[in-house]
């Protein structure tokens, strides 16, 4: 019984965590300058993760492709994504060409 109250109450919380600023937002005249730069963010941080990610290879920053396999893989995604424009195959090749590389190496 507790586990399921907890459960409600975390989601309650999550709900009211993503709709109370958007419910703010809606009556607040935000000036388009704001908007502009707020379209970016999403985009921001999502190449922020994905840096991190690529960037650090067993919790130590390392950009030597001979030792971190990430860089590799990341530079054929890039790649293939440049080509194709089709997100789902680059991360199709992205994952398979880091999975062949930790087979091979």
């Amino acid at each position: 019984m507790n586990l399921t109250v907890l459960t409600f109450a975390t989601a309650a919380l999550c709900t009211c965590y993503r709709l109370i600023p958007m419910i703010i937002a809606r009556k607040v005249n935000i000036p388009l300058s704001v908007r502009i730069i707020l379209q970016h963010v999403p985009v921001a941080i999502f190449a922020i993760m994905i840096a991190l990610d690529v960037l650090f290879w067993n919790s130590q920053f390392n950009l030597n492709p001979f030792v971190n396999l990430k860089l590799i893989a990341a530079v054929v995604s890039v790649i293939c994504a440049l080509m194709t424009k089709d997100m789902l195959l680059t991360m199709i090749v992205g994952t398979g060409t880091l999975a062949l590389l930790m087979v091979l190496v």
